[in-house]
């Protein structure tokens, strides 16, 4: 049941709403999308529709032509984020904050925002007409985003809060509840109390190794608290944290400042055993979202990154009473050796089998859903490994990545290259990654906007270019492990601006299929890889329900066949 309490005027009708009021109007039979079941009036004439992305709209418009609409939107995202940021980065939010209202909701025990604003709309045929729009919205810990709007001509009266409320209140989640857990405890020896105001977010994916909380204020705004635990050397190189970061962000072509705002933090050691990496929010003061990330280390190589993310009318002072109230409830008990796991991993790198590069095809799906695929062969001259890569994000946009690689006879004749380009701007990449495999390993990130990430790490015998995956972890049989590499398949259009970290390990094998488990140091993903007794590779998970499986193009052009820009001829 939703439950709001109202700071603003406007919204103050809607405190009671919680009260099991005589129905005013008539309600539709329940609709399922997805876990979430939820009525509409029974009289508007209601439709229903799904884009390729996924998303799933439907609208009840009153009759008799007062304008009224309600439209309930359900979409999958591929990270928990704010309600306002996410009604910001899917354009269902105005551009100025200052003109909308706010309030907390909650919804199944879940926090979420209200928000109210007026504008008005503009049409060739009929004189300007002032909208008003509240908008309701939650994103759950299912990675599912929720949200209820209603659009009314002129000022809202109560009649058309209470039908807010009406609706609102056969909204019902299935098979996801709070926890009641005080602590979040990682298999490496650590854990986090939750402190008394913070709700305490299940993690329904197994391969998300994080733990979330959120603070809800009385005006609205909304605290994330994100907790990854990580393994780094004892220098702490910044290049792989900031990478990290910039990931967990996972790169929007339409604002790629929101992932560079990472890659340019301030990286600031406050004390022996804490970091603080600042991406200097504050220097806008009319930014919506603010981030906050810190680094808490044994001594070792054992750490937990907390990243922090507070929604307007929250801001920086609220970033650190937040830190405030969780430090002292970390305990980090655990150890790492990651020397030994790095020595483990350049053992097995040199002792794996050569593969000649060959040609393979991938199909990318979610859910049973196809929504991408992979390309592997190597280009005409004969000496060139190439890995083309095309899918759709949770907005429904296309993505293509190209990876080339030259695999010299030693690492200073070997190097990695990787292009993104969105569907958009497919003119113009995205971003250009260049890595030179010599000593020392050097990378270089270009943006779109013309800035460059250069980086660098001593050259390590741990290092394996990502050509060989995954195929080299079929090869891999001292478990566990560490290796260095550029990129990893999955990830392959991520901003990482320095090599990445691979923590590997035996996982859940299924029959007889040998599993083999990969996290992505410092961003909580993990993605298990599933080999048959002849190393081939049968499948991969993923996070987010998203599968990794060989293929070939007359399948995926068939599987594909209704989004033209994914299939083979649409490239």
């Amino acid at each position: 049941m939703w439950v709001m309490l109202c700071a603003a005027v406007g919204l103050a009708a809607l405190v009671d709403w919680g009260l099991r009021r005589a129905q005013s109007v008539p309600m539709s039979d329940a609709i399922l999308d997805g876990p979430i079941s939820f009525r509409m009036p029974a009289n508007w004439q209601l439709s229903s529709a799904t884009d390729p992305g996924g998303i799933s709209i439907h609208q009840a418009v009153e009759p008799g032509g007062t304008g009224r609409r309600l439209t309930f939107i359900r979409q999958r995202v591929d990270r928990l984020m704010p309600p306002l940021e996410y009604l910001v980065r899917t354009d269902q939010f105005p551009q100025n904050a200052d003109d909308a209202d706010y309030a907390p909701i909650t919804l199944g025990g879940f926090p979420g925002l209200c928000a109210r604003w007026t504008a008005v709309r503009l049409s060739a045929d009929a004189p300007a007409q002032p909208i008003t729009t509240v908008c309701c919205c939650a994103v759950l810990p299912s990675r599912q985003a929720f949200t209820l709007r209603m659009e009314t001509p002129g000022v809202m009266d109560k009649s058309d809060w209470k039908l807010i409320r009406q609706v609102l209140q056969h909204v019902t989640l299935a098979n996801l509840q709070p926890t009641s857990a005080t602590t979040v405890d990682f298999s490496e020896g650590i854990r986090i109390a939750v402190p008394d105001d913070f709700v305490l977010f299940p993690e329904p994916d197994p391969l998300r190794h994080q733990g979330t909380m959120v603070h809800q204020t009385s005006r609205g705004g909304w605290l994330l608290a994100q907790f990854v635990p990580v393994v780094f050397n004892s220098d702490l190189p910044s290049g792989w944290l900031l990478s990290a970061l910039a990931a967990r962000e996972q790169l929007d072509w339409r604002d790629p400042a929101q992932t560079e705002k990472w890659l340019n933090a301030d990286l600031i050691r406050e004390r022996d055993d804490r970091w603080r990496i600042d991406p200097r929010d504050s220097a806008n003061p009319a930014i919506l979202i603010h981030r906050r990330a810190y680094l808490i280390a044994s001594k070792t190589s054992q750490g937990l990154l907390i990243v922090l993310t507070a929604q307007y009318p929250s801001g920086e002072t609220d970033l650190d009473q937040a830190f405030d109230a969780l430090h002292d409830k970390i305990q980090l008990d655990g150890s790492v050796d990651l020397k030994a796991l790095l020595s483990a991993g350049a053992a097995g790198a040199e002792a794996a089998p050569v593969q000649e590069p060959g040609e393979q095809w991938w199909l990318w799906s979610r859910s049973g859903v196809a929504e991408g695929w992979t390309h592997a062969y190597v280009d005409p001259s004969g000496q060139t490994p190439v890995r083309d890569t095309l899918r759709r994000d949770w907005q429904g946009n296309v993505t293509r990545v190209s990876q080339r690689w030259g695999l010299g006879a030693g690492p200073a004749s070997s190097w990695g290259q990787t292009a993104r380009y969105d569907s958009q701007t497919e003119e113009e990449p995205t971003f250009v990654a260049g890595t030179r495999f010599a000593d020392p390993i050097t990378t270089s990130l270009r943006m779109r906007s013309g800035q460059e990430y250069p980086a660098s790490m001593p050259p390590t015998p741990a290092f394996v270019s990502s050509a060989h995956f995954p195929g080299l972890l079929a090869t891999i049989r001292q478990l566990p492990t560490a290796l260095w590499t550029d990129r990893f398949p999955g990830n392959e259009a991520e901003a990482f601006a320095a090599p990445i970290l691979l923590l590997i390990r035996r996982g859940p094998d299924a029959g007889p299929l040998r599993c083999v488990e990969v996290q992505i140091d410092g961003t909580g993903q993990i993605s298990r890889w599933f080999f048959r007794p002849d190393g081939a590779l049968d499948h991969a998970d993923l996070p987010g329900q998203l599968t990794l499986r060989p293929s070939t193009a007359a399948a995926i052009e068939s599987a594909l066949r209704t989004d033209p820009r994914l299939t083979l001829r649409g490239r």
